[in-house]
This record gives C-alpha cells, structure tokens and sequence, in this order.
C-alpha cells in the first residue's frame, strides 16, 4: 500500500489503528501479571524458589526483548514486516495464556520470556510499519501517538494538533 497521504486525520486509516493497537500490547505484557504475584507465590509455595521466580515473572518479558530486539530487525528484512506482526501477536496470545494451563512456576517464567519474545517481535515490527505506512505529518502524529500514554500521566487530558484523540 501507498505511505498515507490525506487530509483526513491519520487516525481514520484502518491501517493506523491496528499498529496502535498493536503497541498497546506490548505495554500490557509486564503490567497484566502484577496484581497475581502475590495469589502465584501463595500457589506455589512448596516450590523452594516460589518467592525468587515470582519476582522475576514481571521483569522476564523485558529481559527477553533486550536480547531478541536488535536482531528482530534483521528478520523483519529477511521474512516481512507484516509476516513478523502477526507471528509476534499470534506468539502473544499463546504465551500470555499459557499461564492457565502451565503447572508450575519455571513453566510459567518461560511462558513470560517467550511473550517477550513476542513483544520484541510487535515492537519492531510495528515501528517498522509506521514508517513504511506512513509520511511526513502523519508519521509524527502516530509516532507521537504511539507513546503518548507512556508520557503522559492522563493521556485523554491533551489533544493532538494532527486531529488524534
């Protein structure tokens, strides 16, 4: 598809909306497990390391992005940027209800680190995205966009100039 040029605000391109949904995503992979931490470690309390791998289960999806990030690139290159976002939302969704199913605490630390995984493969490709979707005034607007939640304490409070929510 053409980079996208029109006068409508860049949030009505269907395209726009699936990418911030996209990274939407890869904010909810640390945050989601936090309120169970505390249910997991009284679960798994016969397991010696029960207290040890739950406190890890929130920063394990981070670790595994720093690793698999920087040569996410390259597959996004070699196999398809599109082809890697739907892998890595597909990858998501396995290893983010995996836990349901896992029986044990390290099953579920490598259910966290695979959804990394995933998370680095949305983030890259995502970003690849909108830059290949996107030029100029739209482009920032949807950059800017993307991590306006991140930075802002109450992203509904402001408006952006570029006709976004």
């Amino acid at each position: 598809m053409a980079p996208y040029q029109s006068r409508k605000p860049v949030w009505h391109d269907p395209r726009a909306v699936v990418l911030l949904m996209a990274a939407s995503l890869t904010t909810m992979a640390n945050a989601t497990i936090s309120p169970a931490l505390p249910g997991l470690e009284r679960l798994f309390a016969d397991d010696p390391n029960a207290a040890m791998l739950v406190r890890l289960l929130v920063p394990a999806p981070s670790i595994a992005v720093a690793i698999l990030a920087p040569f996410a690139g390259i597959v996004a290159d070699r196999y398809g940027r599109r082809r890697m976002l739907l892998t890595g939302v597909g990858l998501f969704v396995l290893a983010g209800c995996a836990g349901l199913l896992l029986p044990d605490l390290p099953a579920i630390f490598v259910s966290r680190l695979i959804l990394g995984d995933a998370v680095a493969l949305i983030m890259t490709a995502q970003t690849a995205l909108v830059g290949d979707y996107f030029t100029g005034a739209g482009r920032n607007a949807l950059t800017g966009f993307r991590y306006r939640p991140a930075i802002s304490a109450d992203s509904r409070s402001s408006r952006s100039p570029d006709g976004l929510p």
